[in-house]
């Protein structure tokens, strides 16, 4: 398998760049944010002259490679993972549901520590392995890798992306997997990465400063670039 920006030390061990993603390099809401942002120029018909979507144009190419690096450490970690990731009853972030067709209890979920886990279905916090099975059956990794592309493509082309590309009739069901990806990378880095500074889970512990220092990384595009170049 070919892996396009992740480097021969996070190949072998993703949990190096998960770690470094998520607890130093940037923020659950900040990465959905930029995705969205993305996305949006993708679908978006750049007729209005403003440049309210050329603006942003290096930044879809950083996303697009973050993006794109994320993924591949989530099929990496997928298929060296050897046995689900269960929360049990007791964990803070685990989810109950009242009915069993139940997928996702927004009211009680918003009002509860798996807050910023908007996305996810009960079932896939429960055991993260369903998503990520889920995830890499509606596309493989070179497929999800051609679809990021193409979002890039027309996140910069006059034309939008829903308009006569392959892909423009998955529109919403993309939107709420990029989401999921931003999740299910964060989730991971809380179940299976101790904080030696926090004696909590790290997303709640951390997430407000955190987000504020990733704001200002991400101000400066280059010299983040190539921090996350090392990956």
């Amino acid at each position: 398998m070919h892996f396009r920006y992740l480097n021969e030390e996070a190949i072998q061990n993703p949990l190096i760049f998960i770690e470094d993603f998520c607890h130093s390099f940037t923020s659950i809401e900040l990465f959905r944010q930029d995705l969205t942002a993305l996305f949006q120029a993708a679908c978006t018909r750049k007729t209005d002259n403003n440049g309210r979507y050329y603006s942003r144009s290096s930044e879809y190419v950083f996303d697009h490679k973050l993006c794109i690096q994320v993924i591949e450490a989530l099929w990496i970690f997928y298929h060296q993972l050897s046995e689900d990731l269960i929360l049990p009853e007791s964990h803070p972030y685990h989810q109950k549901s009242k009915w069993r067709r139940d997928l996702i209890d927004i009211e009680s979920r918003l009002d509860s520590p798996a807050r910023y886990f908007r996305k996810l279905e009960n079932a896939e916090i429960n055991n993260i392995v369903l998503f990520l099975k889920d995830l890499f059956n509606y596309r493989d990794l070179t497929e999800w890798r051609e679809v990021l592309d193409d979002i890039l493509y027309y996140a910069h082309a006059e034309e939008s992306l829903g308009y006569g590309s392959e892909i423009c009739s998955e529109l919403i069901p993309l939107m709420d997997y990029l989401e999921k990806i931003t999740e299910a990378i964060f989730l991971i880095a809380d179940l299976t990465i101790p904080n030696p500074r926090a004696n909590d889970l790290y997303l709640l512990k951390n997430h407000d400063d955190k987000k504020v220092h990733a704001v200002e990384e991400h101000q400066t595009p280059v010299k983040a670039d190539d921090h996350m170049e090392s990956y």
